[in-house]
């Protein structure tokens, strides 16, 4: 068993989550969250391959890339609902590698999408430096101020990459908190990271 954040591990969450706010599409009413897909966000980099956007063109280098929509952004802004350490594998050079990464869990304010973010371990310090930040202010719950995600580009003895940055943001409104909490205990509190 991996301990890994899986797409199936977070849609059984989902699906037997209340949903908060249901589709919001007339027709649908009785329908929940648990049918969407929740979608993987990674980094894009000069190696990325399947980065296409649904326009057609190559996502930039260092934005955020969503699997589900095709769409790439420069910044990300969201509250994390959960993150762990997890090691994935690879396959390099005919061999598989077995790869530290953090997946963090996270909602956008706006649109209320769930989603999984991967950080590479090069991002390990800047969003260890985020954490300290929250620790700092005194935060009680991870999902009460937004986070901005930006990348920036480095280079080391293999190479040129994007790392991702964070800088947390202002506490979220009231509303937002009671809903971020709520998303909390009944969709992702059950997701076993």
């Amino acid at each position: 068993m991996t301990n890994d954040i899986t797409k199936k591990d977070v849609d059984q969450a989902l699906a037997q989550a209340t949903p908060i706010h249901g589709l919001g599409i007339a027709g649908l009413e009785e329908e929940d969250a648990s049918i969407l897909p929740v979608p993987f966000v990674r980094v894009v980099q000069g190696q990325s391959k399947d980065v296409l956007t649904k326009s057609g063109e190559e996502a930039i280098e260092g934005s955020f890339f969503f699997n589900d929509t095709k769409e790439a952004f420069p910044s990300l802004v969201f509250v994390i609902l959960k993150s762990k350490v997890v090691v994935t594998e690879f396959e390099r050079d005919d061999k598989i590698i077995p790869t530290k990464q953090r997946k963090i869990l996270g909602m956008t304010i706006d649109t209320k999408k769930l989603f999984i973010l991967s950080l590479a371990i090069s991002s390990f310090s800047n969003y260890g430096r985020l954490i300290a930040e929250m620790k700092q202010k005194k935060v009680l719950a991870v999902w009460d101020y937004m986070v901005t995600a930006t990348t920036r580009k480095t280079e080391n003895d293999k190479g040129k990459f994007y790392v991702i940055e964070f800088a947390l943001g202002e506490a979220i409104n009231d509303q937002d908190k009671q809903e971020m909490t709520l998303a909390f205990e009944l969709i992702i509190s059950p997701v076993p990271l």
